[in-house]
């Protein structure tokens, strides 16, 4: 008999637009799938798909380390031989190490079944999984002969490549599923509305003085000069005792060249950003020597228009859509465990 292991709550990502963390909460016993294929290495199946013992290993090595930290941290466990199998204030580390890579693996089924239910892939057995890393392989030594082009390694591990498969796959998914979204108008213009202060403000137009020194103290005569410009007192006039050695800068950005002014002179636009009229900066390290910035002038640009930041809109919908489509189906995923099998990975058969 099979035992059903139920859905799992969200708690964080994983991959790119994956979920991280779940919970199983125990649930009846059911019959076992009709679907679910013979044979002694099934150790679980998710949505009906099954889920090989080597798969599930694969994800214990994965977790391994994670688990282990866990137990150091909550326990002062170290690892020894009989550290898998004893017992910490109720928890054993192989059942919290096997609980946790059933999770990841679960949740690591969900775009797979998805991509095959789109047409993007036939089979998503691990056995087809195999079949494909090592082709993948047998590509790559024949390329490395041939003196081909070859990006990334020569070889890849077997871990390597799930995680480049499961990204490979999951992007095309999206890339599907987010060409075929549809958002009415009504939808992009309440998202422009709600994030446009956010999103799509254009930067104001700023105007700065900022003021320099040749004096050898500059530093800590520019944070003499700050400290009276915060008591009250006009930069200018805080600066006057060294006007011998000041040297004075006019600087205008925002607008069209907010980017290239960004880019320019990173530090100084750190500065000003958030700089309200009258306002003086902190000193600041900008082209290897310290200065001090006033903004004498900013004016608002109003915001981008709709129909600039339209598609740009609709593919960030697209993109949450199919976040929340994935949370709901790992959430809901109904995973049963083979108990024959699942109970019979022991501390040595630990990757």
């Amino acid at each position: 008999m099979w035992r059903y292991v139920g859905g799992w709550k969200l708690a964080r990502m994983i991959l790119p637009l994956l979920v991280l963390a779940a919970v199983m909460i125990m649930k009846d016993r059911l019959p076992e799938p009709a679907d679910a294929p013979a044979g002694g290495d099934i150790a679980a199946a998710v949505d009906g798909e099954p889920l090989t013992v080597q798969e599930l290993r694969l994800h214990m090595a994965e977790q391994r380390a994670r688990v282990s930290a866990y137990f150091n941290a909550a326990y002062q466990a170290e690892e020894s031989p009989a550290f898998w199998t004893t017992s910490y204030g109720g928890e054993i580390p192989l059942e919290k190490l096997k609980k946790e890579a059933l999770a990841a693996a679960a949740r690591s089924k969900i775009p797979m079944l998805l991509a095959k239910r789109e047409g993007i892939v036939a089979d998503i057995s691990y056995a087809a999984f195999l079949q494909g890393f090592q082709s993948e392989n047998e590509r790559r030594a024949a390329a490395k002969k041939n003196r081909q082009p070859l990006y990334g390694p020569e070889q890849y591990r077997e871990s390597e490549y799930y995680r480049v498969y499961q990204s490979n796959v999951t992007g095309e998914l999206q890339k599907k599923l987010q060409l075929g979204s549809r958002f009415s108008e009504e939808e992009l213009l309440r998202y422009y509305e709600s994030r446009k202060e956010q999103l799509f403000k254009l930067p104001d137009t700023i105007t700065v003085r900022r003021l320099t020194l040749t004096h050898p103290e500059a530093g800590s005569v520019l944070a003499g000069i700050k400290e009276k410009a915060d008591a009250g007192m006009e930069l200018e006039e805080a600066a006057a005792p060294y006007k011998e050695w000041a040297v004075w800068e006019e600087t205008v950005t925002g607008g069209g060249s907010v980017r290239s002014s960004a880019l320019s002179d990173p530090e100084l636009m750190s500065r000003i950003s958030s700089l309200g009229e009258g306002q003086v900066s902190d000193v600041f390290q900008a082209n290897g020597k310290p200065w001090l910035a006033v903004c004498i002038g900013r004016a608002g640009n109003g915001y981008r228009a709709f129909h600039e930041v339209r598609e740009g809109i609709r593919n960030t919908l697209a993109s949450e859509a199919f976040r929340t489509l994935l949370e709901e189906r790992i959430r809901d995923a109904r995973v049963e465990i083979n108990p024959q099998v699942y109970g019979r990975i022991r501390d040595a058969e630990l990757p």
